[in-house]
Formats: C-alpha cells, sequence, structure tokens
C-alpha cells in the first residue's frame, strides 16, 4: 500500500511532465523529423505510465476491497495481504503480469533515451549496449505459468537479478560517460572564455538529470532488497520512476538546455 501511495505520487509528476513536454514541442519550431519523434516517445512513455498506474490501482482494488476476507486472513495475516502475498507469489490474475512487464518495458524506454543521448555526446564512437536480451529472459521466466517475479527470486538462474544487474551496470557506464563528457565541456569552455560560461551544462542538477541518475538509484533500491528477500523492494519496484527520467530529459532537450550535435561539433 505504501508502494502505491508512492506511485500515485509518481505518476502525477510523470503526467505534469509529459504535458509540460508536449507544450513545449508543440511551441517550438522544431524539424518535423525530430518534433515528430520526440511527439512520440513522450505519449509512449505517458501510455506505459498510465497503463502501469491501472494495473496497480487494480491490484490495490482487488486486495484491499474485493478479497479483503481472502481466506480468511491466512498464515496470521489480515485478507489483503494473504490475497495480495498469493498473488504476487504466483501472478495469477493478468494484471499482475502485466505490471510486471510495465517496468521491463518502461526501463526499455530510459535506457533508449540514455543511449540516443550518449551517442550525441559521443558521435565518432558509436556502440548498443542494451538489456534488451535479459529483459527478455526477464520477461519470459515471470510469464510462464504459476510464476512471477518473487518466485524466481528463490531460483538458481534468476533471470529479474541478472536483468537488474545489467541494466543498473549499464545505465551507471552511461551515466558516467555523460556526465564527464559534461564536466570536460566545462572545463574547455571555462578556459577559453573565461568562469561563468558553460554553466547552463555543468550544473550538478544538469548532470543529474541529463545522466538519468534517478533511475539507476531506484534500479539499486530495489534490486539489493530484493535479492536478500527483503519485502522494502515491493515499495522500490516503481516503474514510474523509470518514466520520469527520459521526461526529465526530453524536457531540457525541448527548451534547449541539452548538449546537441551543435555543441558536440562545436567542441
Amino acid at each position: 500500500l505504501y508502494g502505491a501511495f508512492l506511485s500515485a505520487i509518481a505518476y502525477g509528476i510523470v503526467v505534469t511532465l509529459a504535458v509540460i513536454c508536449l507544450n513545449i514541442l508543440w511551441a517550438k519550431r522544431l524539424p518535423i523529423r525530430h518534433q515528430l519523434f520526440q511527439f512520440i516517445y513522450v505519449v509512449l512513455v505517458l501510455m506505459m505510465a498510465t497503463l502501469s498506474m491501472g494495473f496497480e490501482v487494480r491490484i490495490i482494488q482487488a486486495g484491499f476491497l474485493e478479497q479483503r476476507d481472502f481466506n480468511g486472513g491466512t498464515a496470521g495475516y489480515p485478507g489483503p495481504a494473504a490475497y495480495l502475498g498469493k498473488n504476487l507469489d504466483h501472478a495469477l490474475p493478468v494484471e499482475f503480469k502485466a505490471w510486471m512487464a510495465c517496468l521491463v518495458l518502461t526501463n526499455w524506454f530510459c535506457d533508449s533515451i540514455l543511449l540516443w543521448h550518449c551517442m550525441t555526446l559521443y558521435q565518432d564512437n558509436r556502440f548498443w549496449p542494451n538489456p534488451t536480451v535479459t529483459g527478455v529472459l526477464h520477461l519470459t521466466q515471470i510469464t510462464a505459468p504459476e510464476t512471477s517475479t518473487w518466485t524466481v527470486c528463490h531460483l538458481h538462474f534468476n533471470f529479474t537479478i541478472l536483468y537488474g544487474i545489467t541494466a543498473v551496470l549499464i545505465n551507471l557506464t552511461l551515466t558516467t560517460m555523460i556526465t564527464s563528457r559534461l564536466f570536460i565541456h566545462y572545463r574547455r569552455t571555462t578556459r577559453a572564455l573565461g568562469p561563468g560560461h558553460g554553466n547552463d551544462f555543468t550544473t550538478v542538477v544538469a548532470m543529474l538529470i541529463e545522466s538519468a541518475v534517478l533511475a539507476d538509484v531506484f534500479m539499486i533500491l530495489f534490486l539489493v532488497p530484493y535479492a536478500m528477500h527483503f519485502w522494502l523492494c515491493n515499495i522500490m519496484i516503481q516503474p514510474l520512476i523509470q518514466a520520469m527520467a527520459p521526461l526529465l530529459i526530453i524536457y531540457r532537450v525541448a527548451q534547449g538546455k541539452a548538449w546537441s550535435s551543435t555543441t558536440s561539433h562545436s567542441q
């Protein structure tokens, strides 16, 4: 229930960011191809966030309203906890599997914007590391009959942990590369033009936003307690946080404050 409360707050932030991004993109005169791509991207991220929130609300409704007397409260737990515990363990209704799938798909959206942003910074060094393979394995494992993210945590070959570690390592690598590039740009700019120049690209807030540290932190906060079989992971598994990070990047891109190909060529 605490996780659902945090999700509701995060969803409000995601919707606000998406509306702001769409308004800025509509008002700015960008090349039609770039504008269309960013429009579609924002709409898809908002759609995934809405689906995730909808599935989570349905799960909470089933547990705390429709099934509040489930089995009379098995294993010493009240009805909602017994129902949610059983279905999270076995992922019987489709909304449980769909909610977990939203987390993976939203994470792919977040990774794709990071890869695009990193390729903009390092135009002559293109690479394509991504957690798609492990993400597919994770989805295959948790969508098997009578399984879920929580039951596979006891298996020897747990693709959820493998996927999480891969995603975190790639995100941290991209985060480090983006932050390093911004810092190098700041040093070159201040050396050539003096202090006070280039601050739009190199403030701490800009580095954190553009490198999507927000997504990295919450992925780690989920992965560690999940590997330890600790209940705190249920609060930290937040697909909406994954949606928030790329929207912040799109917001800065739409405002013209993020690094662009023109900035790279000027170096």
